[in-house]
Protein backbone atom coordinates (compact mmCIF):
# COMPACT_ATOMS: atom_id res chain seq x y z
CA UNK A 1 0.00 0.00 0.00
CA UNK A 2 2.52 2.17 0.95
CA UNK A 3 4.67 1.99 -2.47
CA UNK A 4 1.10 2.65 -4.09
CA UNK A 5 0.98 6.29 -2.84
CA UNK A 6 4.54 6.69 -3.10
CA UNK A 7 4.46 6.28 -7.10
CA UNK A 8 1.23 8.39 -7.13
CA UNK A 9 2.98 11.51 -5.41
CA UNK A 10 6.01 10.52 -7.82
CA UNK A 11 3.72 10.83 -10.73
CA UNK A 12 1.61 14.06 -9.48
CA UNK A 13 4.87 15.51 -8.78
CA UNK A 14 5.86 14.93 -12.14
CA UNK A 15 3.22 16.40 -13.90
CA UNK A 16 2.77 19.29 -11.35
CA UNK A 17 6.69 20.21 -12.73
CA UNK A 18 5.99 19.57 -16.20
CA UNK A 19 3.12 21.91 -16.15
CA UNK A 20 5.09 24.29 -14.40
CA UNK A 21 8.15 24.47 -17.19
CA UNK A 22 5.43 24.43 -19.50
CA UNK A 23 3.50 27.34 -18.29
CA UNK A 24 6.98 29.38 -17.88
CA UNK A 25 8.06 28.88 -21.20
CA UNK A 26 4.35 29.71 -22.61
CA UNK A 27 4.89 32.96 -20.66
CA UNK A 28 8.63 34.05 -21.39
CA UNK A 29 7.39 33.71 -25.31
CA UNK A 30 6.48 37.80 -25.88
CA UNK A 31 3.08 37.78 -28.55
CA UNK A 32 2.73 39.47 -31.56
CA UNK A 33 -0.19 41.16 -30.83
CA UNK A 34 1.22 42.38 -27.57
CA UNK A 35 1.48 45.88 -27.01
CA UNK A 36 4.64 47.57 -26.03
CA UNK A 37 5.01 50.40 -24.11
CA UNK A 38 7.67 52.83 -23.97
CA UNK A 39 9.45 53.56 -20.79
CA UNK A 40 8.85 56.82 -19.43
CA UNK A 41 5.57 57.58 -21.22
CA UNK A 42 2.15 57.28 -19.81
CA UNK A 43 -0.40 54.94 -21.19
CA UNK A 44 -4.23 55.11 -21.31
CA UNK A 45 -6.11 51.55 -21.14
CA UNK A 46 -9.80 51.86 -21.86
CA UNK A 47 -11.44 48.75 -20.68
CA UNK A 48 -15.43 49.56 -21.48
CA UNK A 49 -17.39 47.64 -23.88
CA UNK A 50 -18.89 50.86 -25.62
CA UNK A 51 -22.48 49.36 -24.55
CA UNK A 52 -23.72 51.27 -21.61
CA UNK A 53 -24.48 54.97 -21.56
CA UNK A 54 -21.00 56.02 -19.51
CA UNK A 55 -18.86 53.78 -21.90
CA UNK A 56 -20.48 55.35 -24.75
CA UNK A 57 -19.84 58.65 -23.35
CA UNK A 58 -15.88 58.03 -23.01
CA UNK A 59 -15.31 56.62 -26.96
CA UNK A 60 -15.22 60.61 -27.95
CA UNK A 61 -13.23 61.51 -25.03
CA UNK A 62 -10.78 58.83 -25.51
CA UNK A 63 -10.49 59.13 -29.78
CA UNK A 64 -9.68 63.00 -28.50
CA UNK A 65 -6.75 61.80 -26.20
CA UNK A 66 -5.78 59.47 -29.03
CA UNK A 67 -5.30 62.47 -31.40
CA UNK A 68 -4.09 64.50 -29.17
CA UNK A 69 -1.22 62.23 -27.80
CA UNK A 70 -0.55 60.53 -31.10
CA UNK A 71 3.27 60.55 -31.59
CA UNK A 72 4.26 62.02 -28.33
Amino acid sequence: MKSIWTRVIIVAAVFALLGVVIVAKHAAKPKDDAIRLKPGLPAVLDFGRGQCQMCKMMIPVIEELKKELAGK
